[in-house]
């Protein structure tokens, strides 16, 4: 299943439910007479919790809004859209807050597809929750192994830069959706990139041999030029320090200067202002003596795990 829109974002009483999405058979057989059914919960949910429990466990009890026929039968690794279009009047919806919304493929009365979403109903203006402002972090990191003297320890990143490889995914899929995310890049990277480009040595079977990914790597750093902007582009500390336990094992200066030099790094090296500032903890979680050393540091962001909160 996959959902294609669902509008308006903020309903009203006057308002139309607009549902649009695609039936994708994955399989190696035709789906046969598919429909999708659409199904709306029977009551609020409750809270965070509650929409965290409908996410990760069963489905509440549901109603069926409608069933759609999409008339032709799918054939492996083809698609079928499918539109539902109902007045919010005709919802009966008697309470507000947030109803779960699913979405099944169905194939002889048996579900061979689901996909779940959340539907706010807040018609009076006067309740109306504010909006939480939510953004879409899109890291760009990888395993620092390269010693002092530049040499890489294994080919991991050189690989995870070439075609087909980790980092050039990442690239390609951001590319796509770059006005709506922000890049998250971390200095060491593209200085390992930069330096693999102009030409590198890497340890394998225990020999420093001179590796063949140079132009690789060169390509991949000028896409990352052209997908970014100042705008929409941060970099956090450099090589993704654990700030908790470098200060904790008397190294707070090292978390100082992984953080001062993360913008002025990758400022050089993409060619274009990156802002800093911004902490990523690698457990997601933070003390109070770190945030302190981070805030001493320039730090104005710090992104932690939502357990933490």
């Amino acid at each position: 299943m996959v959902l294609d829109s669902l509008l308006p974002i903020v309903p009203t009483t006057d308002s139309t439910l607009r549902i649009t999405g695609r039936v994708v058979n994955g399989s190696t057989s035709a789906l046969v007479q598919p429909r999708v059914q659409i199904r709306l919960s029977t009551s609020v949910l409750n809270g965070r919790e509650g929409i965290d429990a409908e996410i990760y466990g069963p489905a509440s009890s549901s109603r069926v809004l409608t069933t759609i026929d999409l008339k032709t039968d799918i054939a492996p690794g083809s698609q079928s859209g499918f539109t539902f279009t109902l007045p919010f009047t005709q919802l009966a919806l008697t309470t507000q807050g947030t109803y779960s919304l699913v979405i099944n493929a169905v194939q002889a009365n048996q579900t061979m597809g689901s996909i779940r979403t959340f539907l706010p109903w807040f018609p009076s203006s006067e309740k109306m929750p504010r909006a939480v402002g939510v953004v879409w972090l899109w890291p760009i990191a990888d395993y620092p192994a390269r010693t002092a003297t530049n040499v890489l320890l294994n080919d991991q990143t050189p690989v995870a830069l070439s075609n087909g490889g980790r980092l050039t995914g990442l690239i390609d899929v951001g590319r796509e959706f770059s006005s709506t995310l922000s890049w998250m890049i971390d200095p060491s990277l593209i200085q390992s990139a930069d330096h693999i480009g102009r030409g590198y040595q890497v340890v394998q079977d225990g020999e420093i041999v001179v590796g063949d990914r140079s132009s690789n790597a060169s390509r991949w750093l000028n896409d990352l030029r052209a997908a970014i902007t100042p705008s929409n582009s941060h970099a956090f500390t450099y090589a993704d320090v654990d700030a908790v336990a470098d200060r904790r094992n008397g190294l707070s200066a090292d978390v100082v200067r992984a953080m001062t030099v993360a913008p002025t790094i990758a400022t050089s090296i993409l060619q274009s202002p990156v802002p800093g500032g911004v902490y990523w903890a690698p457990s997601g979680r933070l003390d109070q003596k770190t945030a302190n050393v981070l805030a001493s540091a320039g730090a104005t962001t710090v992104v932690l795990s939502s357990a933490t909160m």
